[in-house]
């Protein structure tokens, strides 16, 4: 009996170590992780549509069933792992907390709840965006500088609390259901002890260490994977020491960049180093040593010997060069800006994007960095004219106002001061508030009638029916009967798509009617100058792509355009949006006082000093060059499908003349 006796508190102290409640928390750690991911996994297939192969606004991915059994094992791996190993550290750090029941579960569901907030911020900047964010868009949107893009996006994340409230809700309520689970599992030796032996801080270092030696192989053997998989948070963390580590030279670019570092061991060659001419050094790899600057383009002076008519600029969101041409069954499109005498232009967006093209207009700047514009509201107030701006979407959004000295004019009317109940969507944030074209134009109307019929105006106006996704509730359904909903749109319903594109056109039209309506009411058509032109273009298929800006064609760079009312004739071939300025300028003096344009236009997606594609839209067409994927594509200036070309130095030599010029000035500036 005494031996029995004595034995039994031995066999009661030697617990099996894997039934530890700290072995509890982590198990709990790991479904909660689980459970984020999932959520994460949701948000990307939202937006992006990977896995669906659905319509991924302003952007594809071709990826083969093995790839994508990749990407959505990977996916889920990383973040666990990731979240898993978080956890870990916390708990080795909080040890008094490890055996408590309730408190030890903070490490995992702090570590998941940040996390949460992070992935849900994203997405939400994703939709800002409208389907086309990455950091490297975002910093090219902010002129190469993510400081400057925080500026251009920091409007956006006052609408993001919420829904990261709303999201922790669902992940506290998932967390307090998935730890009801764990206990009964963790409560089960069996199943604890695989768990322990699962999540063992050795195993997590051999798991971290895989992971992390992994993007190397994945960037080698499929790129399309490791597009992918970058929609992942936790992907991108594990990336960056592989990418730190091959920038064997600290030029910050190693063999995990795209496009890769072609000089590894040499700092002063890599991609988008500024080519010096003469040197005898192809500092950016591509086209050789530059020989010399040969950027000719200035912005104009203007003459004083204007005509003082009347002049409207009319900016269409969206327009595709095609809208003149394009008929549904025979019935144009848009038969009041067919109609209407006058001369087609050829335009071209530098850009792609809104807030770039918009500054290329009315500041006659090429790039949205530039500093040295002039901006047409100013230029009519120094020539005494009335002015006026009047857009249906929100000018501060990327602050379009404040570069191009909107609010200098006489009357300012955007998104922001028209009434909540007239929106197009729903949604708040700056870069998706909107208003129907006839909101615009009867603001337009109410100024134009107030003034002095003896005082020459200049007014601005932006409409946007023809934005992503071509219909709102309640728009006139002009020429069709059912506008596709946006969560169909693809590329097998392109056709549906396009007719739902040519419905909104259609409604601009209209308003194009009222405006010509309202200045021949107060007998003041004949003498005002009409320029309606587009931001940009926009892709709807052709080429593979849905949107604007992020795929160098003739689809997303040309814009309609049509000058009316004027003597004066445009050239016939292509015409860059920063030459609007001198296009107004030329259609209100004589031909001897006419400024010259420039006929090759330069064009590129991104930041002009850190481009995915960069090149010229001439009377031949367009010819390109994707510094990703090392290769050079040409397209007829009509459209029609793009296909192989040969090199062209004159793109290249373009390019970096454009981008030296712009560092040397930029640099003298910041001297001063």
């Amino acid at each position: 009996m005494n031996v029995e006796t004595s034995s039994t508190p031995d066999v009661v102290s030697r617990e099996p170590a894997s039934s530890r409640p700290e072995d509890g928390h982590l198990l709990f750690a790991v479904a909660v992780g689980l459970l984020v991911t999932a959520y994460n996994f949701f948000l990307v297939e939202r937006e992006r549509s990977v896995l669906a192969k659905g319509p991924t606004f302003l952007g594809h991915l071709h990826l083969s069933w093995l790839e994508m059994a990749l990407y959505a094992s990977l996916f889920c791996c990383y973040s666990i792992v990731l979240l898993t190993g978080l956890t870990a550290l916390l708990s080795m750090a909080g040890r008094s907390l490890r055996k408590h029941s309730v408190l030890g579960k903070l490490p995992g569901l702090l570590v998941a709840t940040t996390f949460a907030i992070a992935v849900t911020a994203e997405f939400k900047v994703f939709q800002f965006f409208r389907g086309a964010f990455d950091l490297t868009l975002m910093r090219n949107l902010g002129g190469g500088s993510l400081w400057n893009a925080w500026a251009y996006a920091k409007d956006e994340f006052n609408g993001l609390l919420p829904p990261i409230l709303a999201s922790l809700g669902v992940l506290i309520l998932g967390a307090i259901l998935v730890g009801r689970r764990v206990r009964t599992l963790s409560a089960l030796p069996r199943i604890a002890r695989r768990h322990a032996r699962l999540w063992r801080p050795r195993r997590l270092l051999v798991y971290n260490a895989v992971l992390l030696f992994a993007p190397v192989l994945i960037v080698a053997a499929s790129p399309a994977l490791n597009e992918a998989l970058g929609n992942s948070l936790a992907y991108r963390i594990y990336k960056i020491p592989a990418q730190r580590l091959t920038d064997f030279d600290g030029d910050g670019y190693g063999m995990m960049d795209r496009p890769a570092d072609f000089a590894p061991f040499d700092p002063r060659r890599h991609p988008y180093a500024v080519d010096i001419p003469g040197n005898g050094i192809d500092e950016d790899g591509i086209g050789g040593d530059l020989p010399s600057y040969h950027w000719n383009r200035v912005i104009p002076r203007w003459t004083n010997a204007l005509q003082r008519r009347n002049v409207l600029l009319i900016v269409l969101e969206t327009a595709r060069a095609d809208l003149l041409t394009a008929d549904v069954n025979g019935v144009p499109v848009m038969p009041t800006l067919r109609n209407l005498p006058g001369y087609p232009i050829q335009i071209v967006s530098h850009n792609g994007f809104t807030a770039a093209a918009v500054t290329s207009i009315l500041n006659g700047t090429v790039a949205l960095d530039e500093t040295d514009g002039i901006s047409l509201i100013d230029r009519f107030h120094e020539l005494g004219y009335a002015t006026g701006v009047f857009s249906g979407q929100h000018e501060g959004h990327g602050n379009i106002a404040s570069r191009t000295n909107m609010l200098h004019a006489d009357r300012f009317e955007d998104a922001t001061t028209f009434p909540a109940r007239d929106r197009m969507y729903g949604a708040t944030l700056t870069g998706s508030l909107a208003f129907p074209s006839p909101l615009v134009t009867a603001a337009f109307t109410r100024w134009l009638t107030s003034l002095d019929p003896y005082k020459p105006f200049f007014a601005y106006l932006n409409w946007q029916e023809m934005h992503f996704p071509y219909y709102y509730p309640g728009a006139p359904k002009r020429l069709l009967l059912q506008p596709i909903p946006r969560a169909d749109i693809s590329p097998d319903r392109a056709a549906w798509t396009r007719d739902t594109y040519w419905n909104a056109a259609r409604l601009v039209d209209e308003s194009l009617a009222s405006v010509m309506a309202a200045l021949d009411k107060l007998h003041r058509r004949e003498d005002t100058v009409v320029l309606v032109t587009g931001d940009h273009g926009e892709e709807l298929f052709e080429q593979g792509f849905l949107g604007h800006g992020v795929n160098l064609d003739v689809e997303e760079y040309r814009a309609v355009a049509k000058l009316i009312n004027s003597p004066w004739k445009p050239p016939a071939g292509p015409v860059g949006q920063s030459d609007v300025g001198a296009i107004i300028h030329n259609a209100l003096s004589t031909p001897r006082d006419a400024l010259p344009l420039y006929p090759d236009v330069l064009c590129f997606v991104g930041d002009p000093s850190r481009p995915t594609q960069i090149g010229l839209m001439t009377a031949r067409g367009l010819i390109a060059y994707d510094f990703l994927h090392d290769a050079w594509t040409g397209q007829s200036l009509d459209g029609g499908p793009m296909f192989q070309t040969k090199p062209s130095l004159d793109v290249i030599q373009t390019w970096e003349s454009f981008v030296g010029l712009q560092l040397a000035s930029r640099t003298q500036e910041t001297k001063r």
